[in-house]
């Protein structure tokens, strides 16, 4: 009956990872190790709710080092974009002619587009973005000082 139970939740659980539902394969990691068994197949209740409040501190301790330690990989991330966009839009005021014919317009809109992917509510983030593409056209179009 056991061996009936867990292979439906596997079952279950498997649909639920082909969702890319968070959470469901550790669910069952979490169901198998809570059952011990023995070969007779005995259940004994005290050793049930010793490994269930041991899944259930372990839980705990997780989330309170996912909630204290801050990521800033996200941040970071915008960093880079934004200083690519940068050097996007100065790069049209250099003097060397090879360097300021590359066009890194089609580069600036695939930056904002991973940019707009990555924060889709930062409107500041998207209108210096738009800025930096504007002066970049305007730099591009004005000529370089060696003309």
């Amino acid at each position: 009956m056991l061996c009936i139970a867990l292979g439906i939740l596997a079952f279950i659980i498997g649909i639920e990872v082909q969702k890319r539902r968070l959470g469901t394969l550790g669910t069952l990691a979490g169901t198998i190790n809570v059952l011990v068994l023995s070969n007779p197949m005995s259940f004994n209740i005290s050793t049930f709710l010793d490994s269930a409040i041991g899944q259930l501190i372990g839980c705990v301790l997780a989330t309170l080092v996912i909630l204290l330690i801050r990521d800033t990989a996200k941040q970071r991330a915008g960093r880079i974009l934004l200083n690519r966009f940068v050097y996007g839009a100065v790069s049209a005021m250099s003097t060397n002619k090879t360097r300021w014919r590359v066009n890194h317009l089609p580069l600036l809109y695939q930056q904002l587009f991973h940019l707009m992917a990555i924060f889709p509510g930062d409107v500041a983030k998207y209108r210096l973005a738009l800025l930096l593409i504007v002066a970049h056209q305007r730099l591009r179009s004005a000529g370089y000082p060696g003309q």
